[in-house]
């Protein structure tokens, strides 16, 4: 499939408002002290105080694992939402995330876009579209896992629209994503392996049996699946079995009218290979469940799962250890979202203070919390904060915790800190007295505490609710999710 190639125009610097807001308290986010004196009342970790049949601390002990399960799980929870889940339960509110449907979500209207084989709109707009669409899911999902988990999945199996060329393409992956990403791992692959968005952006199509080519191979081993280093510090697959894997992989080819993805068996090597230990006359089936069993990716994934929704971690680390046998077993995705969302370090303070938030976590979060929703200049902002949705970086998709943290960044948020707030519904601070302005705001945004120096920052501008806001959103507190 020749697909056309080309990237987004840099977008222009956000506009800025007449709201006055000082700097960050604060440009490196740094885990709570349990002990400090706070402005509103900090709630005891899980396992403290009371514990109720879900083997979680009472309320307020709940209220903060909910919370904390929402901006992990999703993209924060509002005040509402943490109510309802704290008449479930936090077992109950697992089990809704894990199973239940989006209906808001599902509020956004599907997109119209072109499909190859037909030209691309001149300065294509699609780009921007495509991306408006997402964030528009993001911020309006009731069951925000249901968005949270494709975003997992973007940044793991990374397709990029400028290189791909067609929108229609990534919304064709993306949903793949929102569909399949919960169940079999080994399907997943399959599926996102001869993907029309995968196979060109990694180059697999058109590779032949004379000249094979070993991108989508080695990122399969790579990054993908087993990770270049294992739980004993070694590399789990060899140059050889790239190669091998490469081989496998040859014979796909766009069908005759140049819309989809077809295998020629002509161009496909059909000698004997040896990958990963494993001798045959493999194909794309076979390599594909052949590097999915392998014990490397029963640690791998769990890993790069755990490091996304708890805190970094590598394949050798304990809680790695707990997961693994189970994700071994069975491969599925929903299984090991159980077990992680439900295992004990997921509500330590480890975890709790263990990722910056991402600058699309932090947008999207803050709008829904602001009863905002994304639009063009929204994409502006993500691409100002070097974070926009189907264009990742590289192969490896985003970084995370520290590459986040910079001066130029921090001023960045405070701009666009302010911007959102002077936008967004902030009446419950507009209501509250000045005096509990910094408390309200914590309510709002979920924040269990705010440490000394932020509650110090936050009562020099009380007098101005929208400040408060503006402030509170480039917190220490806040950015770490």
């Amino acid at each position: 499939m020749a697909l056309a190639t080309a990237r987004s125009t840099a977008e222009p610097e956000p506009s800025t408002t007449t709201t006055t807001a000082p700097g960050p308290p604060d440009s490196t986010p740094e885990p709570l002290p349990e002990s400090a004196a706070t402005t509103t009342t900090a709630p005891p970790e899980s396992g403290d105080g009371d514990v109720n049949a879900d083997g979680f601390s009472s309320d307020p002990g709940l209220r903060a694992s909910l919370a904390h399960l929402y901006r992990r799980a999703g993209f924060g929870a509002t005040v509402g939402e943490l109510d309802a889940a704290v008449s479930r339960g936090y077992s109950a509110s697992v089990e809704l995330l894990l199973t239940g449907s989006d209906p808001g979500g599902d509020t956004v209207a599907p997109l119209t876009l072109t499909q190859p084989p037909n030209a691309l709109p001149a300065m294509n707009n699609e780009y921007n579209a495509i991306t408006i669409w997402w964030l528009q899911r993001m911020i309006a999902s009731t069951n925000p896992l249901r968005e949270k988990l494709p975003w997992f999945w973007h940044g793991l199996l990374t397709s990029h629209v400028g290189d791909v060329g067609w929108p229609a393409l990534m919304i064709t992956q993306n949903q793949r994503f929102r569909t399949n990403g919960w169940g079999n791992v080994e399907t997943l692959v399959r599926q996102l392996t001869t993907d029309a968005a995968m196979i060109q952006y990694l180059n697999l199509l058109y590779s032949h049996r004379s000249a094979p080519n070993e991108n989508y191979a080695r990122e399969l081993c790579e990054l993908f699946v087993l990770g270049r280093i294992d739980a004993s510090g070694n590399q789990p697959y060899t140059e050889a079995d790239v190669q091998a894997a490469a081989r496998a992989l040859t014979g796909w080819v766009p069908n005759s009218t140049n819309t989809g993805i077809v295998f020629n068996s002509g161009r496909w090597d059909p000698a004997s290979k040896t990958f990963l230990g494993q001798t045959g006359a493999w194909g794309t089936d076979d390599i594909v469940r052949i590097v999915t069993h392998h014990p490397a990716a029963a640690r791998w994934i769990p890993t790069k799962a755990w490091s996304f929704f708890a805190y970094p971690v590598t394949p050798a680390d304990s809680v790695i250890s707990d997961l693994a046998p189970g994700f071994a077993a069975d491969l599925n995705i929903t299984n090991l979202l159980r077990n992680i969302f439900n295992h004990p370090s997921f509500q330590s303070t480890a975890a709790r203070t263990g990722r910056v938030r991402t600058p699309v976590e932090w947008v999207v979060q803050s709008m829904r919390t602001l009863g905002l929703t994304a639009n063009d200049n929204t994409v502006n902002q993500l691409a100002v904060l070097q974070q926009v949705p189907f264009c990742p970086p590289n192969v490896a998709g985003w970084p995370n915790n520290n590459y986040w943290l910079s001066t130029a960044s921090a001023l960045d948020r405070v701009r666009i800190a302010q911007s959102l707030a002077t936008a967004g519904n902030t009446a419950a601070v507009d209501n509250a007295t000045p005096s509990a302005r910094a408390a309200a705001c914590a309510e709002m945004l979920g924040i269990e505490a705010w440490t000394p120096r932020t509650a110090a920052a936050l009562n020099t501008v009380r007098n101005e609710s929208k400040s408060v806001v503006a402030l509170a959103l480039v917190s220490p507190e806040y950015m770490v999710n």
